[in-house]
């Protein structure tokens, strides 16, 4: 059995149902190439001109984290319902896809410098074939190298290359301009395929993909080290703490064993706030992020 043959297997169906995210991040404007194309523009509330590109960009698999089973939460935050029986939506489970984008670098500053682009949709697991994550897991299985992987930990680990189609919207944050950077749809993550003339016949081929600048980062719950977890930020192990399906999970008697403590209540407090705030995560776009209009 290889590393992450354990992970999650997601070429089964999976067990619960729910909405995924999009994500975003504010970028600099030099992402906008001569290749972007203009798909909408509009006047924003302060009636500043906004405008929204999509372009393509290479870019790999770097991170696969689990962080286990959670609620369903609508855009303000409160447990989503069912409208005709008014039960909860069950917990459901977490995960989170980085993607690193090897050829758009931009400058950090202070002791981080110039690095690249990584942009990250968190997303649960659903059933059937609309499940969103489920969606991201045939995108990347078209692409070269994955086609006999089984689960997104093999893929991370990996880097499997692609192509994603990313969403640019040329807003502003107050006076201030700013370039948000998206992947809307797991459709817009393609294999990174060229044509080719073979003789007389024009052919399609794999590329090669700039290799990834970051390791890959991938923490399952039923890890058998601590070696990923010493990785994941304080913020992501606060989360992850809380989760329904922590207590009695291999990682927490891993922890046990090791002196670890659990999440103390203030902790879960902290991570509760940050969740809401959206400090310190990639979240999900609520409506003032993005001046009232849906992509």
């Amino acid at each position: 059995m290889g590393k992450y043959d354990n992970a999650d297997d997601m070429t089964a169906d999976a067990p619960v149902g729910g909405n995924g995210n999009f994500k975003k991040r504010n970028v600099d404007a030099e992402l906008l190439t001569g290749d972007a194309e203009k798909i909408r523009e509009y006047e924003n509330n302060a009636g500043k001109l906004c405008e929204v590109f999509e372009e393509e960009h290479d870019a790999r698999l770097v991170g696969y984290m689990e962080l286990g089973l959670h609620p369903q939460l609508d855009d303000n935050g409160n447990q989503k319902v069912f409208e005709d029986s008014g039960r909860p939506f069950p917990d459901a489970k977490r995960m989170r896809l980085t993607f690193e984008f090897p050829d758009v670098k931009f400058d950090f500053g202070g002791t981080m410098g110039e690095k690249c682009l990584q942009l990250t949709v968190e997303e649960v697991m659903g059933n059937g074939q609309r499940n969103r994550l489920k969606r991201y897991f045939q995108a990347l299985r078209r692409c070269e190298g994955a086609a006999e992987m089984t689960n997104f930990a093999q893929m991370a680990d990996a880097t499997i290359p692609c192509v994603i189609k990313l969403t640019l919207k040329k807003a502003f944050k107050g006076d201030e301009p700013w370039v948000y950077a998206n992947i809307r749809m797991p459709e817009d993550v393609m294999p990174a395929v060229e044509t080719r003339r073979e003789g007389k016949k024009k052919v399609k081929a794999f590329y090669e993909v700039t290799k990834a600048e970051y390791e890959p980062l991938i923490f399952m719950f039923n890890d058998d080290d601590l070696a990923m977890w010493d990785r994941v930020s304080d913020y992501f192990k606060k989360r992850i703490k809380k989760a329904a399906d922590f207590a009695g999970s291999p990682i927490e008697a891993l922890l046990a064993a090791r002196g670890d403590q659990g999440a103390t209540e203030q902790e879960t407090q902290a991570a509760q706030a940050e969740d809401e705030s959206g400090v310190g995560s990639d979240r999900a776009m609520s409506a003032d992020d993005m001046d009232d209009i849906p992509f």
